[in-house]
C-alpha cells in the first residue's frame, strides 16, 4: 500500500517493440555466477497493493470523490509518490484530518489484505533457490514490522538469509540503497544477483544498484512495463531455471 511508480518509467509495450525482444534474452546471458535471488515484497510476494488501492479507493467514494489509478500508481513501491490526501481534499473543496483518514484507510487495508495469499511462484521459487545454495534476500520500502510478520505468518521467514526494509535505509526506492544494502549482507556482487520487482520505482531502484532486474508485475500493473528492466514475467512460475 505505501509502494510507486514512475509515469515517466511506464511505457507501452506496443510503442516500443525493442522492449518485447529484450524481454526474451535468456538470464543465462547475463547471469554466469549467479548466488543470490533478491524480492521486492508488497506486489511480487503478496498481493498487498491491490487491497491498498481499494482502501483509498473506498476512502475517495465515501468522499463523493475518485482515485484514478494513473494517480495512485505514483504510490506504488515508494513512500510519498503522490499526495493522496491533497488531491482528496483538492477534488472535495475541503480539509481532512490526515491522521483520520490514514487510519481508517490502514484499518481497511488491513481487513483486505490478511485474505491474500503468497502469490503464484514465490514458494517453489524459495525452495528451488535454497535447494541450489543460493542466498535470498527481500528488499521492501514497507516496515521491517509488516515484512517481516507477513514472511513469518507465512512460514518461510527463515528461508531468508536478510531482510532489508525502509527501517534501514535513509532513502527508499527509486533510491537503490535497498538493494545495495541486500547486496552487502548477502556478501555478493551486483553481477551475482538477480532481482525481482513489480513497479517501475523498484525497478530504478534495482537498476541503480547495477542488477540484473526481472520485471514481475502485480495484478494492478498488469498493464505496465518499464523500459529498464531486463526481463517481464507475468508470474514467478515462469521463472526457468534452465535459463540461469
Amino acid at each position: 500500500m505505501r509502494k510507486g511508480a514512475s509515469a515517466a518509467l511506464a511505457t507501452d509495450v506496443a510503442s516500443n517493440p525493442s522492449r518485447t525482444q529484450r524481454s526474451k534474452r535468456p538470464l543465462g546471458s547475463t547471469k554466469k555466477s549467479l548466488k543470490a535471488l533478491i524480492f521486492d515484497f508488497d506486489g511480487l510476494i503478496v498481493d498487498s497493493e491491490s487491497p491498498g488501492y481499494r482502501a483509498w479507493t473506498e476512502v475517495y467514494e465515501f468522499h463523493g470523490c475518485t482515485l484514478p489509478f494513473d494517480k495512485y500508481s505514483a504510490c506504488i513501491g515508494t513512500i510519498g509518490g503522490f499526495d493522496l490526501h491533497g488531491y482528496l481534499e483538492e477534488q472535495a473543496g475541503r480539509a481532512f484530518d490526515r491522521d483520520e483518514l490514514e487510519a481508517a484507510c490502514n484499518l481497511r487495508w488491513r481487513e483486505l489484505v490478511k485474505h491474500q495469499p503468497l502469490l503464484p511462484g514465490v514458494a517453489a521459487i524459495v525452495s528451488a533457490a535454497k535447494g541450489r545454495g543460493l542466498q535470498i534476500a527481500v528488499a521492501s520500502s514497507s516496515t521491517r514490522r509488516w515484512v517481516s510478520g507477513s514472511l513469518r505468518e507465512f512460514g518461510i521467514l527463515d528461508r531468508f538469509d536478510a531482510i532489508c526494509t525502509r527501517d534501514d535505509v535513509a532513502a527508499v526506492k527509486p533510491d537503490p540503497a535497498l538493494y545495495l544494502l541486500a547486496l552487502e549482507k548477502l556478501r555478493v556482487t551486483a553481477d551475482e544477483a538477480i532481482a525481482f520487482e513489480d513497479s517501475p520505482n523498484g525497478i530504478t531502484a534495482a537498476k541503480g544498484a547495477g542488477i540484473f532486474c526481472v520485471f514481475v508485475p502485480n495484478p494492478l500493473m498488469a498493464n505496465v512495463t518499464s523500459h529498464l528492466a531486463d526481463r517481464r514475467m507475468n508470474s514467478l512460475e515462469e521463472f526457468d531455471w534452465d535459463d540461469v
